[in-house]
């Protein structure tokens, strides 16, 4: 990357949480295209122009060595922090210092009208209005209060904390009564936020930063590639992942660009530690990147990510949060108010969501922030996904030739083995009663499953869905995607086997409804104790070819997360 134009650099010093630091360089940057913005602990003392965001900012910092470029200084008014004899005294001491400094070129400017009228009168020298040439957009935004008391902007339904996003994602969002506003600079602040937040001064790439947690098995990055594919699809969006998962290397060879990150627990290190260097190198990801919004999967959202995305020079990307629903009946509901920090949450439709039991089945709305909420019909992956043939399936997976043997495959997850006791070996007796040769799937995150099966008879397999023709029944785990895929992608027999975890949705409920919609049969906590008659009933039913033509065809939800991606004000 070419060194930027040195005249064209601008050193912007701020105080510690100014609010209004990202909605300033987004304005400057919008009224001087291509304008290389440093901020104080890039920039280097004495060679460019520079640009202070208060009169505090700029008087704190008066012995420094001086500028050689011009100097601008944004005038703010008194807030609800500082008392009026202080804010008088600052003001006094800004102008004895211009006084005693006329060979200083200094630009005075204020955030609103009103304000650049206030000081012009005070000091006796020409403020102009900041300037801001954002490209204008439709005005949709919602109306919003603040509570300065509680610190908090408040909907008609919920709060979030007065610097809980990054206040130029705020003025793309929302617009503020003023009436509600006490303090002059937040005053101001919020006017120019209605004035300009119209123009969007700031708007991300075509590109999003996927996250992808280290979650139980590959569900998360599974539905994060289906919806990558989409936004490929539809927008040509660049798009890159961040990804704790152990499956990074399956994204790199769908074409993705991966960064491959760890946790504290996989590095050894101290959790304050990994914070500090995983919010540094994501704010250098988001400064380069600039994308329109960072999508994450998972439970939570981090707060590593609440914070790199607070970065004044990010673009001030949407929060994305696509977090299923049927959760854990025994889950903590308190990650669900992790929405307060997203514009959208995306849920991904699940077939069994009216037998939700969990956390997810009615969330409070008072913990949602000022998020919107989608739901879509099930997310799968489909895109370069598409299902082989028998014959074609049958061939890539070894499988030989067609036999009168019926096949099955056995897909209970990465861990299953060890949660299931005896179980694999009474599902491999129950086949060899029925003569139904059984080929184990093996997730390729999974340890290899317990010894006494045939090794021949092992598949690691991804994705999944795109084999499904080569068999004629399945047992699987009932995770998000093993359970959609096989009710939605197959017509014949399958045996569905939850899995007890608390990290893992509600497995039980969602094989309990495909179970009472005839859709499958299932392998309840109560059969665990005889397993032999449901296992005999369902490889009967896999001899006898029976087909399940009245499982649900629904259109792939992906498209429709993509699409509100994409446009999320469009579809609230």
């Amino acid at each position: 990357m070419p060194a930027p134009d040195p005249s064209r650099v601008v050193s912007l010093l701020s105080e510690p949480e100014d609010r209004m630091t990202a909605v300033i360089c987004d304005d400057l940057i919008s009224a001087e295209p291509g304008l290389c913005i440093l901020l104080e602990d890039d920039a280097a003392n004495g060679t460019e122009d520079r640009f202070f965001t208060s009169q505090t900012a700029f008087l704190s910092r008066a012995f420094d060595p001086p500028a050689t470029g011009r100097v601008q200084i944004l005038l703010r008014r008194q807030d609800a922090l500082m008392q009026k004899e202080e804010w008088e005294r600052g003001l006094q001491l800004l102008a004895a210092v211009l006084q005693a400094s006329p060979e200083v070129p200094v630009e005075l400017l204020a955030l609103t009208e009103q304000a650049a009228q206030t000081f012009a009168t005070r000091l006796r020298r020409p403020v102009a209005v900041l300037p801001s040439k954002g490209a204008p957009v439709a005005d949709a935004r919602r109306t919003v209060r603040v509570n300065e008391r509680e610190g908090t902007i408040c909907s008609d339904t919920a709060a979030i904390d007065i610097d809980a996003w990054n206040w130029s994602r705020l003025r793309r969002t929302v617009r503020f009564d003023l009436s509600s506003v006490q303090s002059d600079d937040l005053y101001d602040c919020c006017q120019r936020c209605n004035e300009t937040g119209a123009t969007t001064g700031a708007i991300g790439e075509n590109a999003f930063l996927i996250v992808v947690p280290n979650g139980v098995g590959l569900g998360h990055l599974t539905r994060m590639l289906a919806i990558a594919d989409e936004l490929s699809m539809q927008a040509g969006s660049r798009i890159e992942f961040w990804c704790y998962s152990q499956g990074a290397a399956i994204i790199q060879a769908a074409g993705y660009f991966v960064h491959v990150r760890h946790t504290p627990k996989h590095l050894g290190c101290r959790v304050e530690d990994w914070h500090c260097w995983e919010v540094s190198d994501l704010v250098q990801t988001l400064r380069r990147l600039k994308p329109k919004a960072v999508v994450v999967d998972g439970s939570i959202i981090d707060m590593t990510l609440i914070e790199a995305v607070r970065d004044p020079l990010c673009a001030a990307p949407d929060i994305m949060w696509v977090r299923r629903g049927m959760w854990n009946p025994l889950a903590n509901p308190l990650p669900l108010g992790g929405a307060q920090y997203a514009t959208a949450v995306v849920v991904p439709g699940d077939l069994a969501q009216e037998w939700d039991t969990g956390p997810t089945a009615q969330v409070d709305p008072r913990t949602q922030g000022l998020s919107i909420t989608r739901t879509t019909p099930p997310i799968t992956f489909a895109i370069g996904n598409e299902a082989l043939g028998k014959a074609e399936a049958r061939r890539a997976l070894r499988l030989g030739r067609f036999s009168r043997r019926k096949t099955c495959l056995v897909s209970l997850g990465g861990d299953a083995f060890d949660l299931l006791g005896g179980l694999p070996r009474q599902i491999a007796e129950a086949a060899a009663r029925a003569k139904v040769r059984l080929i184990w799937v093996r997730s390729p995150l999974a340890r290899v499953p317990s010894p006494h099966l045939v090794q021949d008879d092992l598949r690691s397999i991804y994705p999944l869905g795109r084999f499904l023709q080569a068999f004629d029944g399945a047992i699987s785990a009932v995770g998000y995607n093993s359970f959609h895929e096989l009710v939605l992608r197959t017509e014949f027999p399958l045996l569905f086997v939850p899995m007890a975890h608390q990290r893992l949705d509600n497995q039980s409920e969602r094989a309990r409804f495909a179970f009472e919609n005839g859709w499958a049969d299932w392998l309840s906590p109560e059969a665990r104790l005889q397993t032999k008659p449901v296992l005999d009933r369902f490889f009967d039913a896999v001899n006898a070819g029976a087909v399940f033509t009245h499982r649900p065809r629904i259109e792939n939800g992906a498209a429709e997360a993509a699409r509100f991606l994409l446009s999320p004000s469009g579809g609230e």
